[in-house]
């Protein structure tokens, strides 16, 4: 699980690079991964039982300090699954 979830996390940092600005933005996301419990597939799971559709993309997220996925539909629908425990926080049609 700790490989799946580092390669996760390379892509996260890759494709923000805001988050690649420094090593305390490094420490950050080793912090925020070590609190991930349910793999990306349980999220889209989880987040399939408040939509539907095929799913466009997912982010591992900090919400207030709290590892989140973020679950985006091709529907433009996101939802937030907590990565500690799979439940779902919040559904909702996508800003552009």
């Amino acid at each position: 699980m700790k490989f799946g979830l580092a390669m996760l996390l390379s892509m996260v940092v890759m494709a923000s690079p805001v988050l690649a600005q420094g090593s305390a933005d490094d420490m950050a996301l080793d912090a925020l991964a070590e609190k991930v419990t349910i793999t990306p597939a349980q999220a889209v799971k989880a987040a399939k039982t408040r939509a539907h559709g095929r799913v466009k993309e997912i982010c591992l997220k900090a919400y207030a300090g709290q590892p989140v996925y973020e679950v985006e539909f091709e529907n433009d629908r996101d939802v937030y699954v907590d990565a500690r425990t799979g439940r779902v926080l919040e559904t909702r049609p996508r800003t552009k």
